[in-house]
This record gives structure tokens, sequence and C-alpha cells, in this order.
């Protein structure tokens, strides 16, 4: 085996491919197969003597878990190595720093929002955002490249909510409330 095989953990995103050799001292030719099979474990050759073996931690699931890899020449002689691992149960993102509400007198202004600035996954998994409008004649808003556009378009109250899912689809949501105000306005009430 030529990659560390000891104390493997994984996160539950992540993929792992492990090189190792397999040659028989005759010059046989070897079979290479799972003898006790794991979801999301699976053995290649890639050339000659060399070989893979790839752990999918979503497709195992949470957990430890051991297969055998066992080689058998065409005699019926076999040699075989125990691989074990562990899938580290996903957590979900969270929220790292509160959005402000916006209020503001007038309408045209823009804000924008870095949202890996306010949002975090435990794992370091990937983030994706979803966003849900309000009210699209008092705000118009969009995510691009993982940054939040707020364009003031009208008077009144709306809200956008924001969801946020890792690679395992777990999720956090997060709610902007937005408020403009017309300034010829003394008082103006919203819920």
């Amino acid at each position: 085996v030529t990659d560390d095989i000891q104390d493997i953990v994984l996160k539950a995103f992540e993929t792992r491919t492990i090189a190792f050799v397999a040659k028989d001292p005759e010059g046989d030719n070897l079979t290479i197969a799972l003898t006790e099979k794991v979801n999301g474990v699976s053995v290649q050759k890639t050339d000659g003597n060399n070989w893979t073996v790839t752990i999918n931690a979503k497709s195992a699931g949470k957990g430890i878990h051991q297969c055998v890899i066992k080689a058998t020449d065409i005699h019926g002689l076999e040699a075989s190595f125990s691989l074990s691992f562990e899938v580290l149960e996903n957590q979900a993102p969270a929220m790292v720093k509160k959005i402000e509400d916006v209020y503001v007198e007038g309408i045209g202004e823009k804000f924008s929002f870095n949202l890996d600035e306010y949002f975090s996954d435990p794992d370091g998994e990937p983030l994706r955002y979803k966003l849900t409008e309000g009210n699209r004649m008092v705000a118009k808003s969009v995510i691009t490249d993982n940054t939040l556009s707020i364009d003031i378009a009208g008077y009144g109250s709306t809200a956008i909510s924001i969801s946020v899912a890792d690679a395992s689809n777990k999720t956090c949501t997060a709610e902007i409330r937005i408020i403009v105000k017309n300034p010829e306005n003394l008082v103006e009430l919203y819920p």
C-alpha cells in the first residue's frame, strides 16, 4: 500500500482515493475484490500492478466502517488487508454574523452583502444560497457569486429569506426585513 491507510477519517461530503500496489511474486495475474463490501467503497485497477480504493463518505454514511480487499492469483492463493474508516456526522451550516435589517429613507439605494461573511459550515463544505424575495415593488434582490444585492425600488415594508445549504443538503435560514420610509411622510407605521 503506497498511501497511509491508518486513521482514515472523512467528513460527510468527502471522497478519498488510496493507491496501492498488488503483485504476485511469480508474476501471475491477480484478481482484486472487496470481500466485505461497504456502500461507497470501490476498487479499480489503474495500470499494471497499481490499484486504487475509493471511499465516498456520502454513500458510505455516518459511522465506522470496515471492508476487506482480497488479492487472489490463478492458483487460488490469496492475501488480504482490512481497511477501516470513519465518516463523521454532517453538521448543518450556521449563521456566524447577523445580517442587519435595512432601514432607509427614499428609493434608489443599493446594498450588498458578502454572504460568506455571515454563514459558515463547521465541516468546511461549500455552501449554496437560495433567495426568497418578498415584495419586489419595495426591494429587488439577487444572489450572485455568494453576494446578496438589494436594490430599493419603492416605499413600504418587505422581507427576504435566505436559505443556506451545504453539500449534504443540511440547511439554515435567515430573514432580512427591509423598511423604506417616504421622507415626505411625518409618520409611517409598518407591521
